[in-house]
């Protein structure tokens, strides 16, 4: 965990403070970090090159902006991916003066380097999210997901006690699941929010006895 006077971090993979040199942990998943800030404070604006870039926030709203002239007011519920591509500068800040911010940042290192920077968001309602795992990244943007530079599928859902849901799991594949808040199972391990899971070779991935749990699965190209 990393603290500042403003802001506490909790890295899921050990890395640098800001993830710049981050390696692959699992497939081409770099970096997942939990991060809270406080009001009215944030990320000075910093250079990022050949990065899938993902921000999901849980609580309080966070503003991204960044040198390709993107700037977006991000609440919970919405995903937005920033591809840094050739290179790309930003920052991140709480939106508030009044109430602290938190959220989760994942990276994904793309096929191919040198794209073009580029910036895409989605909201997802809390009814689609409830009862079943829904696709919100994949490579060819199934289902309305943010499309991905890379042959990786994220999944979100929320779940409630007597709520369950099973994927199948394509051979050579790997799996990572973070739970955000409440509790659940996921393949009969237990998991409260902050807790993680990685699976080699499962033959599915079910999730359930849901209390109040949001979880985020991570499928994985592992060649």
């Amino acid at each position: 965990m990393t603290e500042g006077g403003w802001f506490q971090r909790r890295h899921s993979f050990a890395t640098d403070v800001d993830g710049l040199d981050a390696a692959p942990h699992l497939g081409p998943l770099c970096l997942l970090n939990e991060d809270r800030i406080a009001s009215g404070e944030g990320h000075p604006a910093r250079r990022h090159r050949d990065m899938e870039m993902l921000l999901w926030v849980l609580e309080g709203a966070v503003e991204h902006q960044d040198s390709a002239g993107h700037i977006a007011v991000i609440e919970p519920g919405e995903l937005v991916r920033l591809r840094a591509g050739r290179g790309v500068r930003r920052t991140v800040f709480n939106a508030s003066d009044r109430e602290p911010a938190r959220l989760l940042e994942f990276w994904i290192r793309p096929l191919v380097a040198g794209l073009a920077p580029d910036f895409e968001r989605r909201r997802y309602e809390p009814a689609v999210l409830r009862g079943a795992l829904h696709l919100i990244a994949s490579p060819d943007g199934a289902r309305d997901s943010i499309p991905i530079a890379q042959q990786a599928r994220i999944h979100v859902g929320r779940f409630e006690p007597g709520e369950v849901d099973r994927l199948a799991a394509e051979p050579g594949r790997g799996w990572y699941a973070f739970c955000t808040r409440g509790a659940l199972l996921v393949n009969g391990q237990a998991l409260a929010a902050g807790d993680a899971l990685e699976l080699h070779a499962p033959e599915a991935i079910e999730v359930s006895d849901g209390r109040g749990a949001e979880l985020l699965l991570f499928e994985l190209p592992l060649a």
